[in-house]
C-alpha cells in the first residue's frame, strides 16, 4: 500500500505541501512529509514514491453546464452542494483564486493519469478536501501541531499548514483504503472526506489478569517491558463499567495507553482483542457522544455536547437549530440526543424475534462499507440499566412535546447489527412505547484500525 497526498497550491510559485505514506508486505511502514513547487517537481514525486493512490486537495471537476472555468456558468457542483449540506464552509471553484487551482488540479490530475501510463502502474486520483475532514474530525483548522498529535501513528510532523493539510489528506486516503471514509458522489464527480475517527494513543499491550472493581484491573506486562519494570503486574484504569464478561477472559489482550501525569493509576485501557469475534473492541464509552456527534455533522445535523436537563436527565447531545443561528449565536435547542455503547455480541443469525422491528434502511448511503463483518450482532445493554430505562421514557415525554429526541448506539466493534437485549424485556417494551411517540433511533458501528476507532458504517438497528 502506498499513498500521496497534495495540498496543491493554485500557482507554482506558492508552496505545495505533500505527505507520502507506505506499507511494504512485511508490515514495515515508510513515511515522508515536504513541500515542493511545479508540477514537474510533484510528477518526480510519484515517479520516485510509485504510490498506487494519490489525493489532491484541489476541484478535479466542473459544475454540469460549464465548459470551462474561464466561462460563466453554473457555480456549485453536486458535491459542492452536499458540502453546503453538512455546514461545512469552501470557496466555490468560480471565486477568484479558485479559478486557478481548479484548472492546475484537472491539469494535474491528466498528467499524473498519463505517467501513469508511462510507467505501467495503475494510479488511482482522487479529489480531497482537508478542510472539511478537519471539520468531521473535531480538529481546529490551521493548527499544524493538533494534526501532528492525531497523525503520530505514521511519523508525519508537518512544519506548515499545507503540510499538516496534506498529512490529514493522507489520513483520508488511508481511511478510504482500509475500508472507511465518506465518499461524495455527484454526476461531475467524486469528493473523498474523512470519517469520523479517534486517535487512541500510542498503544502499550498487557495481558488480562482480573478485575479489582468497576474502575479497575490487573494485568501483567509484556516479556519486554518487565526487563524495564519493577513489577510484572500492573492496574490499570478502566472507564467502562458494564461487566464485559465476553471480553475479560484471562489472557485477553489489552491496548492500554498512558494517562497523564497525577493520575493514581499509570494506564487507562482503550481496547480489549477479543479472539471470538477476532477483532478489538472498544472500551472507552467516553468518546461514544463524540463519535455520534461527528456522525451526524455527516448528515447535516449540528449538535453541541450536553443538552439542558430533561426531568431527572441530561442527555448526550444538543440538536441544533440551524435556522436560527447567526454570528455569534449558535441557535437554539430543537432536541435532544442519547447515546448508548454496546459490546455484547452473539451471533447475527441467533437471535430472532416475530415482532423484530428495523431501522436505518439506508444503512450503506454514503459510507463506503468494502468489508463489512455480517456475522456479529451486538446487545445493549448488559446487565440492566435503569439509567437507560429513564433516558427512553424521558426521551419519549420529550418527542411527545414536539421535540426531536434521538437514540444512537454505538457498537464497540465492528458489528453487522444492534438491538436490544432480550433478556429485559421490560427493557424492549420501554423503548418500543418511546419510538411510538416520535424517537428516532440510529445504530453506528465504527471500528479500531491501527491506533485509530474509526466510523466505518450505520447498520440495522432491530428490537
Amino acid at each position: 500500500m502506498s499513498i500521496l497526498s497534495l495540498d496543491l497550491a493554485g500557482s507554482p510559485s506558492r508552496r505545495t505541501g505533500y505527505a507520502f505514506w507506505k506499507r511494504d508486505a512485511k508490515g514495515k511502514s515508510y513515511s515522508k512529509v515536504g513541500s515542493v513547487f511545479s508540477d514537474e517537481e510533484i510528477l518526480t514525486l510519484i515517479e520516485k514514491f510509485r504510490p498506487s493512490v494519490v489525493g489532491i486537495d484541489a476541484p478535479l471537476s466542473l459544475p454540469a453546464g460549464r465548459s470551462s472555468i474561464e466561462e460563466k456558468g453554473p457555480h456549485f457542483r453536486e458535491v459542492d452542494l452536499q458540502l453546503k449540506a453538512m455546514h461545512i464552509r469552501f470557496f466555490p471553484i468560480s471565486l477568484g483564486p479558485m479559478r486557478m487551482l481548479t484548472k492546475r488540479g484537472m491539469e494535474l490530475k491528466k498528467k499524473i493519469m498519463e505517467l501513469g501510463k508511462r510507467l505501467n502502474m495503475s494510479i488511482s486520483v482522487y479529489e480531497l478536501f482537508p478542510g472539511g475532514s478537519l471539520d468531521i474530525l473535531n480538529i481546529p483548522r490551521k493548527t499544524p501541531e493538533a494534526v501532528n498529535a492525531f497523525m503520530k501513528p505514521f511519523g508525519l510532523l508537518a512544519k506548515n499548514v499545507d503540510e499538516s493539510d496534506a498529512a490529514i489528506g493522507l489520513f483520508t486516503l488511508w481511511q478510504y483504503v482500509e475500508g472507511c471514509g465518506l465518499l461524495l458522489k455527484g454526476r461531475e464527480g467524486e469528493m473523498l472526506l474523512a470519517s469520523s475517527a479517534l486517535y487512541l494513543g500510542e498503544p502499550i499491550f498487557l495481558e488480562f489478569e482480573k478485575r479489582i472493581n468497576r474502575f479497575v484491573v490487573e494485568a501483567k506486562r509484556s516479556e519486554k517491558q518487565r526487563e524495564d519494570a519493577q513489577k510484572n503486574d500492573v492496574r490499570v484504569y478502566l472507564r467502562d463499567t458494564g461487566s464485559l464478561s465476553q471480553h475479560l477472559v484471562p489472557g485477553a489482550k489489552l491496548y492500554a495507553v498512558q494517562q497523564p501525569n497525577g493520575r493514581k493509576l499509570k494506564f487507562m485501557v482503550k481496547a480489549i482483542y477479543n479472539k471470538e469475534l477476532g477483532q478489538w473492541v472498544y472500551v472507552d464509552p467516553f468518546y461514544d457522544a463524540e463519535m455520534a456527534r461527528e456522525f451526524l455533522r455527516t448528515k447535516g445535523i449540528l449538535t453541541q455536547l450536553g443538552c439542558k436537563k430533561v426531568g431527572h436527565s441530561i442527555f448526550d447531545l444538543a440538536l441544533v437549530d440551524v435556522s436560527k443561528r447567526s454570528k455569534g449565536n449558535s441557535g437554539r435547542t430543537k432536541g435532544c440526543v442519547e447515546v448508548k455503547g454496546a459490546s455484547h455480541f452473539v451471533p447475527l443469525d441467533s437471535v430472532t424475534s416475530a415482532t423484530s422491528a428495523t431501522v436505518s434502511k439506508d444503512c450503506t448511503k454514503e459510507i463506503v462499507n468494502k468489508t463489512g463483518n455480517k456475522k456479529w450482532k451486538t446487545l445493549f445493554p448488559e446487565p440492566y440499566s435503569k439509567r437507560a430505562e429513564r433516558h427512553f421514557y424521558e426521551l419519549g415525554k420529550l418527542a411527545q412535546k414536539g421535540m426531536e429526541a434521538q437514540i444512537i448506539f454505538v457498537a464497540h466493534f465492528d458489528a453487522g447489527e444492534v438491538g436490544l437485549n432480550p433478556a429485559y424485556p421490560h427493557l424492549i417494551g420501554v423503548l418500543k412505547g418511546a419510538m411510538k411517540k416520535g424517537v428516532q433511533i440510529k445504530a453506528l458501528s465504527p471500528q479500531i484500525r491501527s491506533n485509530y476507532w474509526c466510523f466505518k458504517r450505520k447498520v440495522p438497528f432491530r428490537l
